[in-house]
C-alpha cells in the first residue's frame, strides 16, 4: 500500500470556505511547496525583468539630457552669433534654466566648464576650451553609467567631429566605458576624443 504524504505536509496559508449545503466550513490551503515554487517563478522572472527594467529608465535619463545639451548647444550658438563671444554663465543664455542647481555632488570625471546640476546629471557651458574644441557638455554624476552623457561641439578642428553636432561621449576610465554606454544604448561609433572623453556618432 502506497502511504499518502499529502496531509502531512503543512499548510502556512490557509482559507476558511463556508459550504451552504451542509453549514459547515472547510478548510484549504496552500503548502510550504506549492508556496516556494511560486516565489521560485517569481524570482526567475525578476531576474529576467529587472535588468531590462532598469536599463529602460537610464535611457529614459539619457533621452532626457541629450534634449538638455541640445538646447544648452543651440543657446550657446545664438549668444555666440549675437555677441561674437561665448558665455561664461548660464545666466547669459536666452533660455530657462531655473530648474538647474549649483552642484551639490561630486564633478563627474573632471568635466570641466561652468557647471550646474539637474538630479542625476551634470552639465556645463565651456568657456573652457579643450585644445581648438568650444563644446556644451553633460554627463551622468551617478549610476551604472556614471561619466557617460553628451557633448555638443560648437567648433573643432578635429576633421572627424562635425560643429552644431550632438555626440554621445564617455570618459575612459568613468563606469560608462565599463558599461559601454555609447555603444550599448545608442549604437555609437568612435570619432575622436576630447580631453580623455571618447565621443561617438550616433
Amino acid at each position: 500500500m502506497i502511504r499518502d504524504f499529502s496531509s502531512e505536509i503543512p499548510e502556512i496559508f490557509v482559507i476558511m470556505s463556508y459550504d451552504k449545503k451542509t453549514h459547515s466550513f472547510s478548510k484549504q490551503g496552500f503548502t510550504l511547496i506549492e508556496l516556494l515554487v511560486v516565489v521560485l517563478i517569481i524570482g526567475i522572472l525578476a531576474a529576467v525583468a529587472l535588468p531590462q527594467y532598469e536599463r529602460a529608465v537610464w535611457k529614459s535619463r539619457a533621452a532626457e539630457m541629450m534634449s538638455s545639451v541640445k538646447s544648452l548647444g543651440q543657446a550657446q550658438d545664438l549668444f555666440h552669433m549675437s555677441t561674437g563671444s561665448w558665455p561664461s554663465s548660464f545666466d547669459d543664455l536666452d533660455i530657462d534654466f531655473s530648474s538647474l542647481s549649483a552642484p551639490t555632488k561630486p564633478n563627474p570625471c573632471a568635466m570641466g566648464g561652468t557647471k550646474r546640476e539637474k538630479g542625476f546629471m551634470t552639465l556645463s557651458i565651456n568657456s573652457w576650451t579643450v585644445g581648438n574644441y568650444q563644446i556644451s557638455c553633460a554627463a551622468f554624476n551617478e549610476g551604472p553609467y556614471k561619466c557617460g552623457g553628451f557633448v555638443y561641439a560648437h567648433y573643432a578642428a578635429d576633421p572627424n567631429l562635425e560643429p552644431a553636432t550632438l555626440y554621445c561621449w564617455q570618459h575612459a576610465s568613468g563606469e560608462a566605458a565599463s558599461a559601454q554606454f555609447c555603444e550599448s544604448l545608442f549604437s555609437g561609433t568612435r570619432q575622436g576624443t576630447i580631453s580623455g572623453w571618447n565621443v561617438y556618432s550616433m
